[in-house]
């Protein structure tokens, strides 16, 4: 009788640990994904920003301080940022 109860809890043992490892795989599938999404959106705002760089570094060169600074200071163009939780598995 106890060995049946032994074995019934190294078979559900097994089966859990199966299970773990299996997600955890997944979780880092996943996780490679996101870094990998982390790395082509980090390139392309180093892009970005390198450009705006440049024409700022133009733009100093040509204009006098004051009119630079209220120049930046009235730009129509309007930033927006998302940011969220997500949850993955867990």
């Amino acid at each position: 009788m106890e060995l049946g109860k032994l074995k019934k809890r190294l078979q559900v043992a097994k089966r859990g640990h199966k299970l773990l490892k299996d997600k955890l795989e997944e979780m880092m599938k996943q996780f490679l994904g996101l870094v990998e999404e982390n790395r082509h959106l980090r390139e392309t705002v180093e892009e970005s920003l390198s450009e705006v760089f440049k024409g700022f570094l133009l733009a100093r060169a040509q204009m006098s301080p004051e009119f630079l600074t209220g120049a930046i200071a009235y730009s129509k163009h309007k930033l927006t940022l998302e940011a969220g939780i997500q949850r993955r598995m867990g």
